[in-house]
């Protein structure tokens, strides 16, 4: 799609920020707030998200995040499993003695 003023295409970024936020609590020191809450995480998101804008002008921006519970990666992870107990021999899992 096309900006109507200057005939551009327009830009939409999306976030991955759990991955974001992930990265950046293990990747930068160890940033804490006055009352010694960690906040690293959340400033490696913020500066990503600066810099994006900077670099890019998208726009839009879409930040997404993962859901609380299962998803369809542990159910092919449940069923790769399940698969693999099935293929192996029951003698090749049983200890000898």
């Amino acid at each position: 799609m096309k900006n109507s003023k200057t005939g551009k295409k327009k830009i939409l970024v999306l976030l991955d920020s759990h991955a974001i936020i992930h990265r950046a609590y293990h990747a930068l020191p160890e940033f804490a707030s006055t009352t010694g809450e960690p906040t690293g995480a959340l400033y490696g998101l913020v500066a990503m998200l600066l810099k994006i804008i900077q670099d890019l002008k998208p726009d839009y921006i879409v930040a997404t995040f993962d859901l609380s519970g299962p998803t369809f990666r542990h159910q092919a992870a449940t069923f790769s499993k399940l698969l693999l107990s099935q293929c192996i021999p029951k003698k090749v899992l049983k200890p000898t003695t």
